[in-house]
């Protein structure tokens, strides 16, 4: 199927282009950069021009000339339009659709808006990726005038190759969000619906020999005291390549010290280097096992820095940096205990909403509701009722807040039955693996839900 209004009423349908879902990670082509924290990444945030218009169609017609919309304003990036006087109005809803119908029929009156900017790249990298970290609704790209791809889950990042469109020098994207799709009836979430591009946006730059994807389980041996770290990698090498890349990382103490180092190795190769064209995701591996570790809990957040290099002959050429912290959550004798001991849930639900920005919430905000409800001895949220931004995660596993990640995924209105519904199979599918390999690495997360009030069924099962 081609992008077009009929994507907006297809459960089969989750979106055009996107890149496999990975971990979040400071990642980049040199060590000093990440090293310092920093990704190797141009950020889109800031003003935006943009269009509103009532439905899909309508924003259809004005991609080629949106200058002839009478609406047009500067508009924030990362924040909703969904309360802008002017655009829409703020809209609320429990288990009641904010529209009648049943799915996976989307409503003819659909607000959309067109955002557009540009911004100037010095010199393109051999591999180029734009990431939404979240669109509240249904969103389309374009750069450069050419289609790059659509999604319908923006609660978790998505990803798209723009490695053939971006040039030197000025280049230009459009973004469409629409306020309501089939999948909106997989996210009634008892919330105020507020769209727009609500996340940071940015345009990562990459070496043909990358680090995509790191996957650390970090658990304790039956001594309670020996960490023990596996480490899964995928990486991806040019067609081109006539020998396997090097490996090397590095685990850190919270000091910086290093605690050791390891030699991740190739394992179950896509073909022999050399003998391939598809080189895109080897997988590589590494296991430790450290003694007298520091353990992380809610109290104790002991936090160790995993660091990863991949290298040629000629240079280095792709590093990730993420923290872990070794901890054994298990139930036990009807207890949950973490690192054996007995652990009481004082925990809340929280959903993302800000007074001015809608559904982003601003880094210091945050911050300052975490610390708030840690001091009134909160020790557990839960993502209600969807993945929450990436430095939520961050701030949990410093904090010591105990995390149950949820899946963008309620059905409320239709409680029963699109969770047996064979269409939504995928979707199920997808929200649930987007969920689980953003924030895998994550210390904080001692369980995982695959949606709120959405019945149980075989998609909950798939």
């Amino acid at each position: 199927m081609d992008f077009s209004v009929a994507f907006f009423n297809s459960p089969e349908a989750l979106g055009f282009n996107r890149l496999p879902p990975r971990a979040a990670m400071v990642e980049g082509r040199g060590v000093e950069m990440v090293r310092s924290g920093v990704s190797d990444r141009l950020t889109l945030d800031g003003e935006w021009d943009f269009y509103c218009f009532d439905s899909p169609e309508d924003a259809f017609a004005a991609l080629d000339a949106p200058n002839s919309a009478s609406d047009h304003r500067k508009m924030r990036v990362p924040a909703s339009w969904g309360e802008v006087p002017g655009f829409d109005a703020p809209h609320y809803t429990n288990v009641q659709m904010p529209f009648p119908g049943n799915p996976p029929c989307s409503p003819k009156r659909n607000p959309t808006g067109i955002y557009r900017r540009v911004f100037t790249v010095n010199a393109p990298a051999e591999f180029m990726v734009l990431r939404f970290d979240g669109v509240e609704g249904v969103f389309a790209v374009w750069v450069n005038g050419s289609f790059v791809g659509a999604s319908k889950e923006g609660r978790s990042a998505v990803e798209f190759d723009v490695t053939e469109l971006i040039k030197k020098g000025e280049n230009s994207i459009a973004v469409m969000v629409s306020k309501f799709s089939e999948a909106t009836f997989l996210e009634d979430q008892d919330h105020w619906y507020l769209p727009g591009i609500t996340r940071p946006v940015s345009l990562g730059y990459f070496d043909a020999y990358r680090i995509s994807d790191a996957f650390a389980m970090t658990t304790l041996a039956d001594d309670l005291e020996t960490g023990v770290f596996d480490l899964e990698l995928c990486v991806a090498v040019p067609a081109e390549a006539a020998e396997a890349p090097e490996l090397r990382g590095r685990l850190l103490d919270a000091d910086g010290g290093e605690v050791a180092a390891f030699r991740p190795e190739f394992v179950n190769i896509c073909g022999m280097f050399g003998n391939r064209a598809d080189r895109t995701r080897h997988r590589a591996a590494a296991r430790l096992e450290v003694p007298k570790v520091r353990r992380w809990t809610g109290e104790t957040p002991e936090l160790y820095t995993v660091e990863v290099t991949l290298a040629t002959a000629e240079r280095i050429r792709s590093c990730v940096r993420f923290r872990v912290g070794f901890r054994r959550y298990e139930i036990k004798d009807g207890l949950f205990r973490v690192n054996g001991v007995p652990v009481r849930i004082n925990g809340m639900n929280r959903h993302e909403h800000h007074e001015r920005f809608g559904k982003h919430v601003p880094l210091e905000v945050l911050e300052h509701e975490l610390r708030m409800m840690k001091s009134f001895n909160v020790n557990a949220i839960r993502t209600s009722h969807y993945p929450a931004a990436p430095e939520f995660y961050d701030l949990c596993d410093e904090l010591g807040i105990y995390v149950v990640a949820e899946a963008n995924l309620e059905t409320h209105a239709f409680y029963d039955d699109i969770c047996r519904n064979p269409r939504y199979v995928p979707a199920f599918a997808d929200r649930a693996a987007r969920c689980f390999e953003r924030d895998k690495n994550h210390a904080c997360v001692y369980a995982w839900s695959l949606g709120n009030e959405s019945g149980a069924g075989p998609n909950h099962a798939a």
